[in-house]
């Protein structure tokens, strides 16, 4: 440390050595606790109730960037896209009807569809411009649909010509 052996460095200021051992372990400890938080949040989002209710957020985000632009040149969302969304999540939803039959579908649906007001009106006060971060954040929600459905595969592409 500082061109000298460590040795003599501690031996000039032996309270810094007590000072870097605590540092190093509260270093440790920080990660150690920010590890479990982090193995706590996936053990949440992991659970399927979680699970749908992403599911959900981001289908009516897909569904609110439709119809608010629906009619417009210019779209967020395309009929294609929608109608592509709508069959991810309804094979995702059935998958995890599947697997946990006590599933609460409908009232996760309702939350769901409850916070999805507020978005539908915050579209609406500006519904004549194309908004490039909303159009981001449409684009991001209708990727996570379509990457989030195990069953679900991109439709094939029809020669025409």
């Amino acid at each position: 440390m500082f061109g000298m052996p460590e040795n003599t460095f501690f031996s000039c200021y032996p309270e810094l050595k007590d000072i870097l051992a605590t540092s190093k372990r509260a270093e440790i400890e920080s990660q150690q606790r920010q590890k479990e938080v982090e193995a706590a949040l996936e053990q949440e989002r992991n659970k399927p109730e979680n699970q749908l209710m992403t599911l959900y957020d981001n289908y009516l985000v897909v569904r609110v960037c439709y119809e608010n632009r629906k009619g417009y040149a210019l779209v967020y969302v395309t009929d294609t896209q929608m109608e592509e969304g709508r069959r991810a999540v309804k094979i995702k939803e059935q998958d995890l009807q599947k697997r946990f039959p006590t599933l609460g579908t409908n009232k996760i649906w309702e939350e769901s569809s409850q916070r999805a007001k507020g978005l539908s009106e915050l579209l609406a006060l500006g519904s004549g411009q194309l908004n490039e971060s909303m159009k981001l954040r449409c684009s991001l929600a209708l990727a996570f649909l379509l990457s989030s459905s195990d069953g679900y595969t991109t439709p094939a592409i029809k020669k025409d010509f």
